[in-house]
């Protein structure tokens, strides 16, 4: 099997690149995904509880504890999805990441490709936010090097989600939680789509103890669309043999 690659702009011809023209009032198939509910635990910590909740789903005794010593996650640290993709893929499980970020400079020039990618801003907050930034630039050479991973690099939309549900694939989505819940401001966020239609969505939002709207959250597709939109979309989708 041959390596992943990194997909471009120049490149999105087939169906996987290039979704296909979505039929709207089709009810996608499959209903709806019986996956569990993780509640974030610790501020800014959404990628943790939805790495939990797609991983019970695929494999049902995973604990909180593995999680944590798998990703090496720590309190108020970026947690980066690379250690996880790579233990999921080493299981057979084959990840596709939908994204504009050049992983591909990262992966070839370290921090000089992140700091040409980057704003002055996002270079610091990334090196200072990250626990280990040696072994982040390791884990993304060896995550984008692994046969079972495709990366497309292009912004992800509302009908690459409608087309993993549709196969039943598992997803996860980052879009910034501020649109989502009719707010100004910006701040990215994380959840797990379980089903859609063609005007709503039902997903699983890690959120704060005190939001009610955590498990099977129902949002206007409109609402939720749009909060994909602004950040450039980034999807991820799992896909188990």
């Amino acid at each position: 099997m041959k390596p992943a690659r990194f997909l471009t702009s120049f490149e999105m011809t087939g169906l996987k690149q290039k979704p296909r023209s979505l039929n709207r009032g089709f009810r996608y198939s499959g209903g709806m995904r019986d996956i569990p509910y993780h509640q974030s635990p610790a501020k800014n910590a959404c990628a943790f509880a939805c790495y939990l909740m797609t991983g019970q789903a695929m494999f049902p005794d995973m604990t909180p504890e593995q999680m944590k010593s798998m990703t090496g996650w720590e309190e108020g640290y970026v947690l980066w999805g690379m250690k996880y993709w790579l233990w999921l893929m080493d299981q057979g499980v084959r990840v596709t990441n939908i994204d504009t970020w050049d992983y591909d400079a990262v992966a070839q020039d370290g921090l000089d490709g992140l700091r040409r990618i980057s704003t002055p801003e996002a270079y610091d907050f990334t090196v200072r936010n990250t626990r280990d930034i040696t072994a982040l630039l390791n884990d993304i050479r060896t995550c984008f090097a692994h046969p079972n991973f495709t990366y497309i690099r292009r912004a992800a939309t509302i009908d690459d989600i409608a087309d993993a549900l549709d196969k039943n694939h598992l997803c996860e989505v980052v879009l910034d939680s501020r649109t989502l819940n009719e707010k100004d401001g910006y701040v990215p966020h994380r959840v797990v789509p379980l089903e859609m239609t063609d005007k709503e969505i039902v997903f699983h939002n890690p959120a704060a103890p005190e939001d009610p709207a955590g498990p099977h959250r129902r949002e206007k597709l409109s609402v939720f669309e749009r909060a994909l939109a602004r950040t450039k979309g980034e999807v991820t989708i799992y896909m188990r043999s």
